[in-house]
């Protein structure tokens, strides 16, 4: 309870007794004084107890799709020490964080790592290369299936030139049909055939 400057309060030392104060329910003042040794009590308490544990929000963390493993295990880290009080180092919650890492991680990267023998026995920097591993391989995987598209869309195109009778080998770059001789310069006569020189 807060107090405005000037108002009249009691003073904390009576307020807050070493001996009994002998307080009297029927009496108005004294039950005043009670209701308000009441809310003390109550708002110290509150201080110094620990922070309410949220185990359920401290591990509903997932790894997203292009996430690294690395950044993944930080954020779960911090969701451990936020959510559930607990010192990520600390062995207790190294072994909450390795099933947390293996059973939150990306699917792909997921059975990896329960692929692997006596996986909750691992040290957590063994679990995060594994899955390191996993994750560039798949990054690896993707560049390829994007330069494969590349090829397969330029094949394409070549093949609808072809097609067609397009062919820019005939034409020069403002579309026009090229003339014989012209084809190695870009159109132009070497200078000796220029008469030049």
């Amino acid at each position: 309870m807060r107090y405005l400057p000037g108002e009249e309060v009691t003073p904390a030392e009576q307020k807050f007794l070493n001996t009994d104060p002998r307080w009297e329910s029927m009496n108005a003042h004294d039950r005043g004084s009670m209701r308000d040794f009441r809310e003390m009590v109550i708002l110290g308490i509150k201080g110094v107890a620990p922070r309410s544990q949220n185990f359920v929000k401290a591990f509903e963390v997932r790894q997203e799709k292009d996430e690294a493993p690395s950044a993944f295990l930080q954020r779960l880290k911090e969701a451990t020490r936020k959510y559930s009080g607990m010192n990520p180092d600390d062995p207790v919650a190294q072994g909450l964080l390795k099933v947390q890492f293996v059973t939150k991680s990306w699917p792909d990267i997921q059975k990896k790592l329960q692929k692997i023998d006596g996986w909750s026995e691992k040290q957590m920097e063994e679990l995060l290369c594994e899955a390191q591993k996993e994750y560039v391989k798949e990054e690896d995987e993707k560049q390829k299936q994007k330069a494969n598209m590349m090829v397969a869309a330029i094949d394409e195109i070549t093949k609808r030139r072809l097609r067609s009778g397009d062919s820019s080998k005939d034409k020069d770059r403002g579309g026009h049909k090229r003339r014989p001789g012209k084809e190695a310069t870009g159109g132009m006569l070497p200078l000796w055939k220029s008469g030049v020189f």
